[in-house]
């Protein structure tokens, strides 16, 4: 989605206290670590999915989740159901617990070379702590991933519907989701305004906090309106996207430029 024109400056990358110096250190990141990537076929795979290359290290991730950072304190726990291999997050959080039911990360996870990148380029003084548990989001949680209400942030970015599934080990009332709509789980969130309230949404560069353009997001068009009047988005439009109907078939048109991210508080 294109970045919208920024409506209220609330939140910049914090690393340096601009989202330019971010963007540069993490440039300066990528360089220093092509030669260490090199000897770590699981860490040369992270750098393919997450497009980082001499020049940039994880654009599309980098400096938002610096800005969610800056939010939270130090010590934030956070999880991160179906992660893949995204490890990003944890150079910016102290305590970060990855879940996903493919077994093939398992060597990932546990590969010395990609572990040490983190502990060499976290922005924090702390040891980076990563725990993975293999297993589908899905299901109740053992013990050890963690309790309900235990988690200060959960990020939920093209793994499905993570937000309702696990809504309940979010701390009540502060903890907060930072959730991707490509697989439309931001809608499915806003469309449970007795789990979540919508906080702000990513415009490619800050964080935006204004309410009315906030709750905008969520409205479409329904097809055959002629009053061409946006109203929120409803739990049967949502389930078209859901179920696999292409984008054309929908009976309803979304913005062309809409944010991909956004913050939402557990009730």
């Amino acid at each position: 989605a294109k970045p919208h024109t920024p409506i209220m400056t609330v939140t910049r990358c914090s690393t340096h206290g601009s989202s330019r110096s971010v963007i540069t250190k993490a440039k300066t990141t990528a360089r220093k670590l092509q030669s260490k990537a090199a000897k770590s076929a699981h860490l040369s795979q992270f750098f393919k999915n997450y497009k980082c290359d001499e020049k940039e290290l994880d654009p599309l991730h980098f400096c938002l989740l610096d800005t969610v950072a800056s939010l939270l304190s130090p010590s934030a726990s956070v999880l991160y159901p179906g992660c893949h291999r995204h490890v990003t997050p944890s150079l910016f959080f102290t305590r970060v617990t990855y879940v996903d039911s493919d077994a093939k990360l398992r060597p990932f996870f546990a590969d010395e070379a990609m572990q040490a990148w983190v502990q060499q380029n976290k922005k924090f003084l702390a040891p980076a702590e990563l725990q993975f548990s293999c297993q589908d989001f899905g299901k109740p949680f053992p013990a050890q991933i963690g309790a309900a209400g235990e988690f200060d942030l959960m990020i939920s970015a093209s793994a499905g519907i993570v937000s309702t599934l696990c809504c309940k080990y979010l701390k009540p009332r502060t903890g907060l989701l930072l959730v991707s709509d490509a697989h439309f789980d931001a809608k499915e969130a806003f469309l449970h305004p007795h789990l979540y309230e919508p906080v702000a949404f990513w415009d490619g560069q800050e964080l935006q906090h204004d309410v009315s353009c906030l709750a905008a997001q969520f409205h479409v068009v329904t097809k055959g309106d002629r009053s061409k009047q946006a109203r929120p988005i409803t739990k049967e439009q949502l389930a078209e996207c859901t179920a696999g109907r292409p984008r054309g078939k929908w009976s309803f048109k979304e913005k062309d430029a809409r944010p991909m991210f956004y913050l939402f508080r557990r009730r």
